[in-house]
């Protein structure tokens, strides 16, 4: 589910200590870091077992990523490669909807 880039912010810093402000300077950095980024995917963790359970996270997507794409919507990722950190996807955007939402 491709997401503009407030609702993608809002859905993240919710749940973070990092304003939609601050998220848009990482992304950035990260832009310039790796020139072959595709993206980025919101993540949520569904476990019940699992301290994290209902915090988000964000993973870049691309061809020199763990993730290659976005996972589809009924796929479980496990981020930190734990069984206990199932995590679902809750949306993405791809760098060229974030750039054109900063200018």
């Amino acid at each position: 589910m491709e997401l503009n880039w407030d609702e993608f912010a809002k859905r993240y810093c919710e749940t973070q200590k990092l304003t939609p402000n601050e998220l848009a300077d990482v992304f950035k950095s990260q832009i310039v870091r790796y020139p072959d980024l595709a993206g980025w995917v919101l993540l949520q963790f569904i476990d019940m077992g699992s301290s994290r359970l209902g915090q988000h996270i964000i993973l870049p997507y691309g061809p020199s990523n763990t993730l290659k794409a976005v996972p589809g919507p009924k796929e479980i990722t496990h981020p930190y490669g734990l069984a206990s950190d199932s995590a679902s996807v809750v949306g993405a955007i791809c760098v060229q909807a974030f750039l054109d939402a900063k200018r």
